[in-house]
């Protein structure tokens, strides 16, 4: 089968690690489906880093400016450049041979490729998988890629998305046919983990030393503040605990403002932000850490929950539709909190600090869950049937 990926419009290109989700998302996929005898191609924007990628993947770079600034006439000048050089690359890819599948990860070269299928008469079918968290919130996001997003969902051959809630909600608000809606998890690198875990034993820690760690983009929706406020409760019950937030900071405002809260509190040295990590460190901190809380808002499905099950941490997360689903695979394996509840959260961490037991049981649970419905090799394998079910006559 000859499947072409378009990557998202972004500042990160396609690849294994770092912290774009949707780059990651469509490498693996685009990886297994190489692997399984497939003609794999993407689309993505020039970057050094495909030189050292897998050769099952055939890369077909676009320039777009580099644009350092953020904005939003920056980021569509971007897309601008992206989408016309995404539109010749097919064109050309169809001359070469007729290319089976297109397969969409943002909603600008959605919208891009569906006007170019019908003024150049392709009789290629797309398929788009939703990434986007605000898809479900007009209000919210990139309000006009929500647009371009909704109204393409109903003219194309095929939508996936990870979670059930997100598909009932898209087939309810969107009118979407549900026999042109699929499932399919995102999954995790299991291979690397469990490589890591091997190589790097779980380190020894200072036993009242209790690391309660955060992996995710600092920005309102992903929701730290909620847990920073809960520091000072759990703190009076466990005087040695500790949190750590990892990830880049990508609204400055909102990190000064959590910052201030932690000068205010003095939790100075109980609270940490490490900021953008290689995958290395991050798999170092999840060694390290007794549990892992992720408080966050609005997801399509969070991929750092089955990644910290895979190492054995006991989560409390959200409870939102798309981490339910996810954590209702395997039940018992997580605490779920109110996010906007602080004294909940509070509440359900000093739980699991106080009980041993609790943590244990999670752990067992939760890795189960992780190395048995999340690998990437099954979600493309889940993927390639779709293809062959919309490519058959």
């Amino acid at each position: 089968m000859r499947i072409v990926h378009v990557g998202p419009v972004g500042s990160i290109a396609v690849q294994p690690t770092g912290t774009g989700g949707i780059e990651k998302a469509v490498y693996f996929i685009a990886r297994y489906q190489g692997e399984l005898d497939n003609d794999v191609h993407v689309i993505d924007i020039k970057a050094d880093v495909h030189k050292k990628l897998t050769p099952r993947i055939k890369f077909h770079e676009v320039w777009v400016p580099p644009l350092k600034d953020k904005g939003v006439v920056r980021h569509l000048i971007r897309v601008a450049f992206f989408c016309a050089g995404m539109v010749s690359t097919l064109r050309r890819l169809n001359r070469q041979k007729k290319v089976d599948i297109i397969h969409t990860h943002h909603q600008f070269p959605l919208a891009a490729a569906l006007l170019a299928k019908k003024l150049l008469r392709w009789k290629t079918p797309i398929i788009h998988t939703v990434h986007n968290p605000w898809i479900l919130y007009k209000d919210r996001g990139h309000r006009l890629g929500n647009i371009f997003e909704t109204s393409s969902l109903k003219r194309i051959e095929h939508v996936t998305m990870p979670t059930d809630y997100i598909q009932r909600e898209l087939i309810s608000r969107f009118s979407i046919e549900p026999s042109r809606t699929s499932k399919v998890y995102y999954g995790i690198n299991t291979e690397d983990i469990t490589s890591y875990i091997r190589a790097d034993y779980k380190q020894s820690q200072d036993n009242h030393v209790k690391v309660i760690f955060c992996a995710a983009r600092i920005q309102p929706r992903k929701n730290q503040m909620a847990v920073v406020k809960a520091v000072p409760a759990v703190l009076a019950a466990y005087p040695e605990a500790k949190f750590v937030f990892s990830g880049p900071i990508d609204d400055p405002v909102y990190h000064k403002a959590i910052l201030k809260f932690v000068e205010d509190k003095r939790l100075d040295g109980r609270v940490e932000f490490t900021g953008a990590v290689s995958q290395e460190t991050l798999y170092g901190l999840y060694q390290k850490a007794t549990i892992f809380v992720f408080p966050t808002l609005y997801e399509i499905q969070p991929v750092a929950i089955p990644e910290a099950m895979a190492f054995g941490l006991p989560v409390a997360a959200s409870r939102i539709g798309p981490i339910e689903d996810v954590v209702n695979l395997e039940k018992g394996c997580a605490l779920l909190f109110d996010p906007d509840n602080t004294g909940e959260i509070a509440g359900v961490l000093i739980q699991l600090l106080q009980d041993e037991e609790l943590r244990r049981e999670l752990s067992t649970k939760g890795k189960k869950l992780a190395y048995e419905k999340f690998t990437w090799e099954e979600s493309a394998r889940d993927m390639l049937k779709i293809y062959e079910r919309m490519i058959s006559p």
